[in-house]
């Protein structure tokens, strides 16, 4: 197999387990609320990680000046889980879950701004299909709330 079709791969388990993570989210904001669905969210993921680190073999050197990469990227990911659990205490779940769908768009823009990464009008045309399809429904969810 190609790299980059492993790398494909990878990808669609990663979107697999995500949307089974974020199904999760409403049962957890529901019954614990959106700080403790936040906060015992990162204390597993913590103990997870932990356990998947220490059974990885050949693990890389770490120089301190790095980790502000991992730190920024767990206050984002903090912010996003948290705001998540909130929205989904008050709109249904399948419209905050399209809604955080919308992340791939800054995530875009940065590669292309960082990273040089090209866009071609086919992605353009896509990425736009894809947020008129999230702001029409994330509309029809607004004139329906009291």
């Amino acid at each position: 197999m190609s790299p980059a079709l492993v790398g494909f791969l990878w990808a669609i388990v990663s979107a697999l387990c995500l949307g089974a993570g974020t199904f999760l989210y409403k049962i957890s904001s529901r019954s614990l609320g959106a700080s403790n669905t936040t906060f015992f969210y990162y204390l597993f993921s913590i103990v997870l990680a932990t356990v998947v680190w220490i059974c990885t073999p050949g693990k890389e050197a770490v120089e301190k000046h790095t980790l502000i990469w991992p730190a920024l990227m767990a206050l984002f990911l903090c912010a996003s889980v948290w705001t998540f659990s909130s929205a989904v205490r008050t709109i249904d779940m399948s419209v905050a879950s399209t809604v955080r769908g919308l992340s791939f768009i800054p995530a875009v823009l940065l590669a292309v701004a960082l990273y040089d990464e090209k866009l071609t009008p086919k992605s353009i045309a896509a990425i736009v299909l894809v947020l008129c399809a999230i702001l029409l429904l994330g509309l029809d969810t607004v004139k329906k709330s009291p």
